[in-house]
This record gives structure tokens, C-alpha cells and sequence, in this order.
């Protein structure tokens, strides 16, 4: 059957990891890593779609080749990727892919050429050092935050292609997290079922934002506000484009917060002042599946996973910007129908070897894939 709507390619983030796939029933992982009995399977892997399919690729730091190589995977096995049938989203590094096959195009071609970028990309511009990062944390020094200029060139190449500046169309979701809002407080309060913070009574908004284009604004705007879990800002042309993706960069110890530059893009907010606007990156924005879903409740969501941090690690974030992150990831993870699992990365290293990631992403996603759709059909 030809699906009804296009996919939702969820690519989530630029510092988070992918693994080895499992579906799972009612949201809990089977032990064996196999589909489970009475799961629903994949309906593009069944030849099936009558609702989006929501694909999620949360963020891996600076292993971004991992999620390449999925992508050289999903090209030949996801019908819909194929297709080029795709809605694009993601949040910190995935933002940086989900934004780069919005302006060009899911391909083959496409493909081989952003492989080609981030292979080039001088690593040494981000602070990447997970282990020194987290012994400097807990003992309570502080950690310099690279300069956006050192991210510019890998945006720029990824939104010019053959002298041809990108303009944002076609339907495309970034996530990034709302400083103001999130920064701690004694007498904060969030509220966990609208993803609200209030201080003492008074709504500051949402914890996060989704920069949305057109298409996409107006799915998520049938969305009632009070049930989002995000406000939404508009993507109208390039200049917002790349804003967005510096947004979702900026996550703590990486990047300073990005300060809001034009407050008229917010649109259907509770909140009437925006004054004050940063952004800290996309580390808490895992519900885009979720909230997709609650425009297309039929959508069947497949993406790929990041690693928690540790519990003290989000017990110190968590007393910087009011949510545990962990809890965030863990909301993110059970709006999954059919999740990739990081099982194979290094996250300790701060220089990645990235053909080793290009190749151990696309050699698991096509496992993953391959027994899916045969263990699925037995469960139809």
C-alpha cells in the first residue's frame, strides 16, 4: 500500500549515540534485543504505510559519521527513505544532518558527499573530551566553551552545495532547549505534563523550541499548545536556518547559549514576552516523535538511541537547568516504536575515527534491518 504521508526522518542531535536495532512492545526492551511477540512491526519494512513514518537518530557528539552510515543503510532497505518521501528533523548534531538532507535531498549522491564533509571536518574545533569534561565537572572547574565561529565552516559546508545557497522548504524540525526558562531556581517548578516551568506562579514558558518550516508549523499548529511539549519558531530562509542549527549546537561546555535574535518568529506561545531568549542546545529535546505523533497519532516511529549520562553527571545538570536529562531521553526513548541502540562507540574520544564509524553504523542498520523484516512477518 502507497503511504498516505511522508516520513518523518527524526535525526536528533549533535552530542548523543546509535546501536544495534530492537522493536519493542509497550516501550520496554525485550532482553534478547529481538522483536517481541504481539509488537507492531515496521510498515514500511511490511511493504505497509498508511500513516508518516517517524524516523529518530538522537545525537553522538562528534560520532555524527555513525548516523551517515545509518543513512547509507536506510537508503537501500526503508522505502520511504528511498523515496526521498521524508519530513527531517533532529536536534544538536542531527539538526546538522536533518538540515543538510532538507536542502538537497535523501540520496545516494547526497550522501556520499556529506560523508565526504564531516570526514574533512577538523575535530579539534569542538570540545569533545567526554572523561576530562566529566572529571573537570564533578570537581568543579570550569570548562572553556568553544566560539560558534569554529563550528561556521562545517554549517557552511553542509548549506551550500555546488554554489547554491540552501532555502529552506521542504518540511523540517529542529529542536534546541530554552535557557531562560530552564535556569535554576529554588522555587521553580516544572511541570512534566505540558513541559512548563513556573516561578513563583508565574508561567515562563516551555522548556524547549522546535525551529519548524511551513509545513511543518502548520501540522504541529493542529497540535494544542497546552500539549506540546515545545514552542514553535518559524524557519522562513536561510539566515533563520543556521541560526537554528546554532541553537541546537549550543549545548553546555560546547558552546555559549545562543542569544534569541528576532522573538517575532516564536509563534502559538502561552507566554506573551519572550525578552531574554537563549537557546542551550538540544540535549532536551527528545519529544519530537511524540509530538508528531499527536498530529498523525497512526505514525510508527524508528530511530536510533543515545547513551544516558551518568547519575551524577545528571544530577549537575539537572540542578543547572531544572530537568534531568536522563528523564528527557527516557521520555524520547518510549514514544520509539523500533529503536537503534549504541553499542559500538568510543565516547571517550575527542578526535573520532570516523571511517570505522561510517562503516560500523551501515554494517549494524543493515543487520538490524535485515532481521527485522524477516522476525516481523512472523508477527502480523
Amino acid at each position: 500500500m502507497k503511504s498516505k504521508g511522508p516520513a518523518l526522518f527524526l535525526l536528533t542531535a549533535l552530542f548523543s549515540p546509535l546501536g544495534t536495532l530492537a522493536v519493542e512492545p509497550n516501550h520496554t526492551t525485550p532482553s534478547n534485543g529481538r522483536p517481541a511477540q504481539g509488537t507492531k512491526c515496521p510498515p514500511e519494512l511490511e511493504g505497509e504505510a498508511n500513516d508518516p513514518m517517524i524516523l529518530s537518530f538522537f545525537g553522538k557528539s562528534v560520532h555524527l559519521a555513525f548516523d551517515i552510515g545509518v543513512m547509507k543503510a536506510a537508503i537501500q532497505k526503508v522505502p520511504a527513505v528511498k523515496r526521498n518521501d521524508t519530513v527531517l528533523a533532529g536536534n544538536s548534531s542531527g539538526s546538522l544532518l536533518a538540515a543538510y538532507y532538507s536542502c538537497w535531498g535523501v540520496s545516494e549522491q547526497s550522501t556520499r558527499e556529506v560523508e565526504a564533509i564531516v570526514r574533512n571536518f577538523d575535530y579539534s574545533l569542538i570540545n569533545a573530551g567526554t572523561r576530562s569534561k566529566m572529571f573537570a565537572l564533578l570537581m568543579g572547574r570550569k570548562i572553556r566553551e568553544y566560539p560558534h565561529s569554529n563550528i561556521n565552516p562545517l554549517i557552511d559546508s553542509l548549506l551550500n552545495r555546488n554554489g547554491k545557497r540552501c532555502e529552506p522548504k521542504g518540511p523540517l524540525m529542529i529542536g534546541a532547549a530554552n535557557g531562560d526558562v530552564l535556569k535554576s531556581h529554588d522555587d521553580k517548578i516544572y511541570n512534566e505534563v505540558d513541559n512548563s516551568i513556573s516561578f513563583r506562579g508565574r508561567n515562563l514558558g516551555k522548556a524547549c523550541t522546535y525551529f519548524v518550516t511551513a509545513p511543518v508549523l502548520e501540522k504541529l499548529l493542529q497540535v494544542p499548545e497546552r500539549q506540546r511539549r515545545c514552542e514553535l519558531r518559524k524557519i522562513e530562509n536561510y539566515e533563520d536556518l543556521k541560526f537554528a542549527l546554532f541553537a541546537s549546537a549550543s549545548e553546555p561546555t560546547f558552546f555559549p547559549k545562543m542569544e534569541e535574535t528576532n522573538i517575532s518568529k516564536i509563534v502559538d506561545s502561552s507566554v506573551p514576552n519572550h525578552a531574554g531568549r537563549n537557546y542551550i542546545g538540544g540535549y532536551l529535546t527528545w519529544g519530537m516523535a511524540e509530538d508528531y505523533k499527536r498530529s498523525s497519532p497512526g505514525s510508527y516511529a524508528m530511530g536510533s538511541l543515545t547513551k544516558h549520562f551518568s547519575g551524577k553527571i545528571d544530577n549537575l545538570l539537572k540542578s543547572w537547568y531544572t530537568i534531568s536529562p536522563t528523564e528527557a531521553m527516557k521520555r524520547g526513548e518510549r514514544s520509539m516504536d523500533f529503536q537503534l541502540k549504541p553499542d559500538q562507540i568510543e565516547w571517550d574520544e575527542a578526535i573520532p575515527d570516523t571511517e570505522a564509524l561510517f562503516n560500523s553504523g551501515c554494517n549494524i542498520a543493515k543487520e538490524q534491518f535485515r532481521r527485522a523484516s524477516q522476525e516481523c512477518a512472523s508477527f502480523k
